[in-house]
Order: C-alpha cells, then sequence, then structure tokens
C-alpha cells in the first residue's frame, strides 16, 4: 500500500518500497506481507477519516482516526441537478407571490 500525504492510498500486489520511493517521493509505502505493516493498512481501511502519524524523521509510524472537516461534510452532500435548482428556485418565487397575494387580501 502507498499512503500519500494528503490521506489517500493507493494498493497493488506490485508496489515496491522502491517504487515508491520513485514514483511517489512524498508518500509512504507499507509493506502489507508483514504483520505491522498488514495491522496498519487495515487501520487506514477501516477509518473513514484518519491523520498520518510521523515520527521525528518523517517515517510514518502509525494513523489515527479523526473526525470529517467541514469540507469534507460538504463533498459528501449529493450535488444538486439544473432541474432541481430550478424547482426550488420557483418554489421560492411561489412562495414570495403568495405572499404577496395573502397581504392584498389583508388589506
Amino acid at each position: 500500500m502507498i499512503l500519500h500525504a494528503n490521506g489517500s492510498y493507493d494498493r497493488a500486489d506490485w508496489h515496491t518500497e522502491e517504487f515508491c520511493a520513485e514514483r511517489y517521493p512524498n508518500s509512504h509505502f507499507i509493506d502489507e506481507s508483514t504483520e505491522e505493516g498488514a495491522a496498519l493498512a487495515t487501520k487506514i481501511l477501516s477509518f473513514p477519516y484518519f491523520s498520518i502519524i510521523t515520527d521525528e524523521e518523517g517515517n510514518l509510524s502509525d494513523v489515527v482516526e479523526r473526525d470529517p472537516t467541514p469540507e469534507e461534510i460538504e463533498a459528501q452532500k449529493p450535488v444538486k441537478t439544473p432541474e432541481q435548482l430550478r424547482i426550488e428556485q420557483l418554489e421560492a418565487e411561489l412562495a414570495d407571490v403568495q405572499l404577496a397575494l395573502a397581504e392584498l387580501f389583508t388589506a
């Protein structure tokens, strides 16, 4: 597994430490064939959001679960279609017209 600084990761059987160092110099290689690497990869896969913990030399030591940021929460919201946006606009305009009509009838 290759763990990138932004928290994304790549998994493939052919990834090696050399490949990671050459292709992704700012990322961390996790050897899933070792007990420690497999445990760390399992942790990464189990946490929806996590922070990367490195030692003083910048080597990956652990990951810890964290709450999502406001930006991540916003990104999870479904994107509205143009039709949905138009419906919302028309509903707002209709509410304005109904309010104006109610004011006319009460006057």
